[in-house]
């Protein structure tokens, strides 16, 4: 929760709402709509509560500083398509944990060598990392697949 803001909290359960409906129920447009009618009513009135950046009688240049959970607000408010589009678009994810992962290992594999030695072993530790992780997506069983690319006939994702 963003500085113990009622709002946050509100965002927070909105959003695991409308992640349990996506994998529950068929979304019509009347669910849709009504969780975004939610969402835009939780942006409104936290942006009602929260202060705006304080006036000084010294004059500084620039804007004036605002708060990290007006900050967020704007955010939520700015890029809602962006923020829900995992709830309207049944191709999106709720989360990145798939890229968190690629990401981790490319970590791993750095921490433990310490870096890539060529770039021409950093290109083709990626490549093989990267067909390891769409056959993860795909459903395809890694070994099997690893071994008919090593035997010259790789999967094809078309």
């Amino acid at each position: 929760m963003e500085d113990g803001k009622l709002w946050a909290s509100e965002m927070v359960a909105l959003l695991l709402k409308a992640k349990e409906l996506k994998e529950t129920v068929i979304l019509t447009k009347k669910i849709k709509g009504t969780v975004l009618a939610e969402y835009d009513e939780i942006v409104r009135a936290g942006l009602a509560m929260e202060p705006l950046p304080e006036e000084n009688h010294i004059k500084k240049r620039g804007k004036k500083k605002k708060t990290p959970s007006l900050r967020l607000l704007e955010t939520f408010s700015n890029r809602k398509h962006q923020v829900m589009e995992f709830f309207v678009n049944p191709a999106v994810p709720f989360d990145n944990n798939m890229a968190e992962r690629d990401l981790r290992m490319v970590k791993l594999k750095q921490k433990i060598s310490g870096c890539f030695r060529t770039k021409k072993g950093a290109e083709i530790f990626f490549r093989i990392r990267s067909y390891i992780s769409t056959l993860r997506e795909q459903g395809y069983n890694i070994l099997d697949s690893l071994q008919l690319a090593i035997e010259g006939a790789p999967v094809s994702f078309a």
